[in-house]
């Protein structure tokens, strides 16, 4: 798979991507939460939902936090990224997901 640009935090947004997936399975909120900026947005799922009834994301280290105590804390989830898409300083996985 192809790296991309430096996202600001020495690691490509695709590296990063992985890493939220292991993290995400390891259950190590403080590496994940890590990952983000201070005035990051989480929108899983995009767009308006029960998670997120504004639609607009789960915005800035707090909120995303409690994205994690809420979501991702309960359950035990694996994380297997099929294939992966980067482009600049995003990139798209089609993931496997198991909660």
């Amino acid at each position: 798979m192809t790296e991309t640009t430096n996202n600001g935090f020495g690691k490509s947004a695709q590296q990063a991507s992985f890493q939220s997936g292991q993290f995400v399975a390891a259950g190590d909120k403080a590496s994940w939460l890590a990952l983000f900026a201070d005035d990051a947005i989480v929108q899983d799922p995009v767009g308006v939902s029960p998670l997120d009834p504004s639609g607009e994301g789960h915005k800035g280290k707090a909120a995303i936090a409690n994205f994690w105590d809420t979501l991702i804390a309960p359950g035990k989830i694996s994380f297997d990224i099929v294939s992966s898409h980067p482009a600049g300083d995003e990139c798209a996985n089609v993931i496997h997901m198991g909660y």
